[in-house]
């Protein structure tokens, strides 16, 4: 027989008579396990600390989460990103909008998801824009920047597996041609096609984007001092709503009819940036007495006070203007203007307009 368990160690598996067997009860031994008297204390591990989500569960942390979005008017173009790079727990600041200037056009590319593979299948469509041999429609460009994408997501996201994970991406673009003029297109996998709507967005903030501008303008825009509104409404919303993807400096960049590049204001976007919110809690006090007011007079209180918020609102919106008025632009539109108006275009642009001018007189 076992002399006893060894010390400190546990024996589950040896088995011995009970040694407080009452003898004047005829029943068997109870067999128990040999467990020594001492045993030493070990300390729980615990728990792990929660882990909480800071954006949407369908988005990975290390997706470079964004929103990019164009808007399409009678005066051309309004392309606009936010700068916010969110990589797990770390942020940064990194352009999310390229353009490039052609002999017989000019292309401005905003991207989501994945901006590493995002950027290489745009230096792709580049590389294939250099033929100058002929000048191409913006449908010829739209063409060749779909076999690109199409070849390039084949090749790095079908053919690995990367569909809807952290390598994933989409592209919307503004295609100038100065044979028949711009148009906004957008891509979707493999395709790349001309937006239906005046606008497009794309990135997590897709959805609170879109019900801004609907909200706000119907998806019908007058002039680019209209879409920059909206657009910056909708900036504003998004990264409220999705603060810890989308934020950093706005870049709104206007891709006039006749090809010229300009940025909006910065002066003209952070008022709005900072009013909004109020804006729509006043607007929400009006949309509750409009149901909940017993008779006409109370209507009549709430709506006026309404009128009188919103004059203060529109005070506090000029000057926060004024104060902005020698603000430098950021960086980023500030390269992404220089880029497209190179010397060569600008000579170019000059001349068609003094030739527009001399046609007038």
């Amino acid at each position: 027989m076992n002399s006893g368990p060894e010390k400190g160690n546990y024996i589950l598996d040896k088995l011995t008579p009970n040694r407080y067997h009452d003898s004047r009860h005829d029943r068997p031994a109870v067999l128990f396990p040999q467990i020594p008297l001492y045993q030493p204390m070990v300390r729980s591990p615990g728990l792990p600390p929660p882990e909480y989500l800071r954006y949407p569960s369908e988005y990975s942390k290390e997706t470079d989460l964004t929103i990019a979005a164009g808007f399409r008017h009678q005066d051309g173009i309004l392309m606009c990103a936010d700068t916010l790079i969110t990589r797990g727990y770390i942020s940064a600041n990194q352009t999310k909008m390229v353009g490039y200037r052609l002999h017989d056009g000019a292309v401005i590319f905003g991207y989501s998801g994945s901006l590493e593979m995002a950027d290489a299948a745009v230096q792709s469509c580049e590389r294939s824009f250099r033929d100058n041999r002929s000048m191409r429609s913006k449908d010829d460009l739209a063409d060749i920047i779909k076999g690109v994408l199409s070849r390039e997501y084949k090749t790095h996201i079908i053919e690995n597996g990367y569909q809807n994970s952290d390598y994933d991406y989409s592209i919307i673009a503004a295609i100038y041609s100065e044979t028949d003029g711009l148009d906004l297109y957008h891509s979707s996998r493999t395709q790349f096609k001309r937006c239906r709507h005046a606008y497009e967005c794309i990135g997590t903030g897709e959805i609170v984007a879109k019900l801004a501008i609907r909200q706000t303008s119907y998806g019908v825009f007058e002039n680019a001092e209209h879409a920059a509104l909206v657009a910056a409404y909708a900036m504003a919303r998004a990264k409220k709503h999705a603060r810890d993807s989308v934020g950093g400096n706005s870049i709104l960049i206007h891709l006039q009819s006749d090809g010229l590049a300009k940025a909006v204001r910065y002066m003209d976007i952070a008022p709005i940036g900072e009013l909004f919110e109020r804006f729509e809690l006043e607007c929400s006090y009006l949309f509750s007495a409009l149901f909940d007011a017993k008779d006409y007079a109370t209507f009549d209180d709430v709506s006026k006070g309404l009128v009188r918020k919103l004059k203060e609102i529109r005070k506090v919106y000029i000057a926060k203007r004024k104060r902005l008025e020698s603000s430098m632009e950021p960086p980023e539109a500030t390269q992404l203007v220089k880029d497209l108006n190179t010397s060569e275009f600008m000579a170019r642009w000059q001349a068609r307009r003094e030739a527009r001018q001399d046609l007038s007189v």
